[in-house]
């Protein structure tokens, strides 16, 4: 075995270890902070702190201005010196947007304006740094470091709700906020001056730098934007116009969704490269390969994942919430679910579209799905009122709906050489998923004990793999082989 391809394995499979373990371990103490605080404190200060949060990444968003993907882009491919120069620079820039807006976060709670912006302000004052770190740890390929940064805040947070868990009040847990994310810094921060000493002596001004963009890269950030918006949007909305508490239901249902949308996540960062790949290289027929092989694993990881939360949503909702978030939750995250049975499949033609020079329409499907989500949901919070819990999931399914149409229309049409039984298998798959959430949900009204739903579960589960080999909408043998191939391939 060559040196380059030792190289690469160790390369590979290190930086696969530390990501799965940053995101599996944040994940879990981020919902442990969130389930704590719904239990020990009301709905409405739940929901008005989901929406802070919200809040909070949307403006550091904003205030990045895309160079988060800049710097992932070019940081790989810059030399020791223009690297250097663009990290400088861009902790400059996250420390001036952080300063000012620490001076708007102040001037609101001097003047006592009593909205959520004076907190939001406030975290992002440090987030927006936080965000700048941890795209430099992925330039950098230092996924230690990203490590280090994700769980550093992420545990500090929980502990801190944990030992204070009996006076949380809002002003409380926006301070354990912002000492999370300024810890999460300067242990990162001790983490960079460690492993660069020897290059902190050199550092001067003069390398700072003002950055380019190409209109690809705008593209991008437009994406990253309405993505941003649309989360936002989903717990904002239903706070102004109806309650705090309904925000507090509509994040609760839409916290245990994050989990169905982590296996299509996972699919796009591995195969993204490889489909860009074999575009570059103009090998079309291993990126169309590459392409089914995402639809097959999805057809596997999301029929069964899904299936399983159907039958399990409100079991769920309790256990880990508590019963005073039923039966509104379990109405929105029954919605939600809907709508992520067809999200899922929006991200290969996403990345079919992104990865072949598409970004204009690439980014164009998103504003698409912006206008079909924030529109009816505005619509139907007025209309409904207080009987509006499932005006957000109503909503999100028709921009989900929506996004789908526009991406898999154009991936037709940009010769991604989907057959008709192509569009068969996809059709097939939603209907028999549709009619199991379905079924799940009569199940769940009628049979209450947990033991009659898991033989119920079970079976529907034992049929659903029936189907699959029965209809064929996986090749079992094809899969395994194509898979081996694929991974050998990215090595």
């Amino acid at each position: 075995m060559s040196k380059e391809r030792i190289e690469n394995i160790k390369y590979f499979s290190t930086s696969l270890i530390f990501l799965i373990l940053s995101k599996a371990i944040s994940l879990l103490l981020r919902m442990g902070s969130r389930i704590i605080i719904a239990r020990f404190s009301s709905v409405e200060i739940y929901g008005l702190f989901s929406v802070i949060w919200s809040e909070m990444t949307f403006i550091s968003t904003l205030a990045l201005l895309g160079l988060g993907q800049k710097l992932t882009i070019d940081l790989p491919r810059e030399k020791k010196i223009e690297k250097r120069k663009s990290i400088i620079s861009s902790l400059v820039y996250a420390s001036i947007v952080g300063t000012f807006s620490l001076i708007v976060s102040i001037i609101l709670n001097i003047i006592n304006l009593e909205n959520s912006y004076k907190y939001s302000t406030l975290i992002a004052a440090m987030f927006v740094i936080f965000l700048f770190v941890q795209f430099i740890f992925i330039g950098m390929k230092d996924f230690f470091g990203y490590f280090i940064q994700s769980i550093s805040q992420s545990l500090s947070m929980f502990i801190m709700i944990v030992i204070l868990r009996n006076v949380l009040a809002i002003n409380l847990m926006i301070y354990v906020a912002f000492g999370s994310i300024v810890f999460s810094i300067l242990l990162s921060g001790i983490y960079l001056l460690i492993k660069n000493k020897k290059e902190i002596h050199t550092i001067s001004l003069k390398e700072i730098k003002i950055f380019d963009f190409s209109k690809e890269r705008w593209n991008l950030f437009f994406v990253d934007i309405i993505n941003c918006i649309i989360l936002y949007l989903l717990l904002k909305l239903p706070q102004v116009i109806i309650s705090n508490s309904l925000a507090g239901f509509v994040n609760v249902a839409f916290s245990l969704i994050t989990f169905l949308i982590i296996p299509p996540q996972m699919i796009a960062v591995v195969l993204g490269p490889k489909l860009s790949e074999d575009f570059f290289n103009k090998k079309l027929t291993n990126l169309q390969n590459s392409f089914r092989i995402s639809l097959s694993l999805l057809y596997i990881s999301q029929g069964f994942s899904i299936i399983t939360f159907s039958y399990f949503g409100n079991f769920f909702i309790e256990l880990l919430y508590g019963s005073k978030f039923l039966p509104s939750s379990s109405l929105i995250f029954y919605g939600f679910l809907l709508a992520v049975i067809i999200d899922s499949f929006n991200y290969p033609f996403a990345l079919y579209i992104r990865n072949t020079n598409n970004e204009g329409l690439f980014a164009l499907g998103k504003a698409i799905s912006f206008v079909t989500f924030v529109i009816p949901e505005v619509l139907l919070l007025s209309i409904f009122g207080d009987y509006s819990d499932l005006a957000v999931p109503i909503a999100y399914l028709i921009s989900i709906l929506s996004l789908l149409a526009f991406y898999l229309f154009y991936t037709i049409k940009l010769n991604a050489k989907m057959e008709k039984k192509d569009i068969r298998k996809l059709l097939l798959w939603l209907a028999v998923v549709f009619t199991s959430t379905i079924l799940a949900m009569i199940t769940r009204y009628f049979l209450k004990k947990q033991l009659f739903v898991l033989f119920v579960t079970a079976g529907n589960l034992f049929l659903f793999s029936i189907y699959l080999i029965i209809s064929k909408t996986i090749n079992i043998k094809g899969l395994i082989i194509e898979s081996k191939e694929l991974i050998n391939s990215l090595k």
